[in-house]
């Protein structure tokens, strides 16, 4: 059996860091905690590419700079690169979000976990696989989650709370970078 990660340091304060967003969710039940465990987060599919991209690109830009620095067109050059793959990266999750009626929802969403309407009521403790996308950037993240809270509410939907269990931290960092960017994108608006 998989054991949740164990919290790195500044976790608490990602925790706060939440706010109402759009994005696409998709999850399935999991039948058992360790179903789905190891190969949820480890996989490598069409709807992970972007993000395992722009982690990448992330990861290299010290390495890029350095490039940079001793010349300027082979810069350019592998910029030029990186923006196609990203460019194939993302039609690929358009064509796995092809045929959704309705993509976007609401949420409630933090870097340790989301709050959602669903249409079935969930166990409290049950384990989920959660596939979820931030439609401004087309990526695509994906993550396990505990199931903290689910009550019903009017109109016959039940309000979800789920907690990440396993998630990429190359993902929660992209979620965290995610919310920090629409806080202040809404303060820009505030203030203009």
């Amino acid at each position: 059996m998989s054991t949740p990660n164990p919290k790195p340091a500044g976790a608490e304060r990602r925790n706060y860091l939440r706010m109402q967003d759009e994005v696409i969710l998709r999850y399935r039940l999991l039948p058992t905690a360790e179903d789905g465990a190891a190969a949820c987060c480890e996989q490598v599919d069409r709807f992970t590419l972007a993000a395992g991209f722009l982690a990448r690109t992330q990861s290299l830009r010290p390495l890029w700079q350095s490039i940079h620095n001793q010349s300027p067109e082979i810069a350019k050059y592998l910029s030029a690169l990186d923006e196609k793959l990203n460019q194939i990266a993302q039609l690929f999750m358009l064509q796995e979000l092809e045929g959704e009626a309705s993509p976007c929802r609401e949420v409630n969403l933090g870097a340790g976990g989301l709050g959602f309407d669903s249409s079935q009521p969930l166990p409290v403790g049950a384990v989920l696989e959660v596939r979820m996308v931030l439609p401004a950037s087309l990526l695509g993240l994906i993550a396990l989650a505990r199931v903290l809270r689910c009550e019903p509410r009017e109109g016959g939907t039940y309000w979800t709370a789920v907690e990440f269990t396993e998630i990429r931290e190359q993902d929660r960092d992209l979620l965290v970078r995610h919310l920090l960017n629409r806080q202040l994108e809404a303060r820009r608006q505030a203030h203009g």
